[in-house]
């Protein structure tokens, strides 16, 4: 085996190990399924519960699908800049999740952020920053 693709093996490894042991929270009403990671904060998936084929609307982050969709870009991560400087939000300092709420704090270089979001009994979704 080359050591190229000694390093792309492992990779998928690497890749697929997080994919596969990552714990999702999870936010439920009888419509909407909503999975969240509990390291990043980013949705993981939304899954309308009455659908028969249990589509899920968020494009995967694991870079196995599409190259460039990677998990520090997984939705409900992201970025502003400052005074010219990108600062990012892609991994939690801490969450909680109780009664179909997560609460997600982050910290960048200049300001800290709290995700909340919410999934009411009649499956509406809300997200606040």
């Amino acid at each position: 085996m080359t050591k190229h693709k000694l390093i792309n093996y492992l990779l998928l490894i690497s890749l697929m190990s997080t994919s596969l042991f990552a714990e999702n929270i999870q936010l439920k009403s009888p419509t909407l399924n909503l999975q969240i990671d509990s390291k990043t904060g980013g949705v993981q998936s939304i899954v309308n519960e009455q659908d028969k084929y249990q589509m899920n609307w968020i494009i995967k982050s694991d870079s196995l699908e599409y190259p460039w969709q990677t998990a520090k870009l997984a939705w409900g991560l992201g970025y502003g800049v400052v005074n010219g400087d990108t600062v990012r939000w892609n991994k939690s300092v801490s969450q909680t999740s109780v009664n179909n709420q997560s609460l997600f704090r982050y910290h960048t270089r200049y300001f800290d952020l709290v995700v909340e979001r919410t999934i009411s009994s009649n499956g509406i979704c809300t997200e606040s920053y």
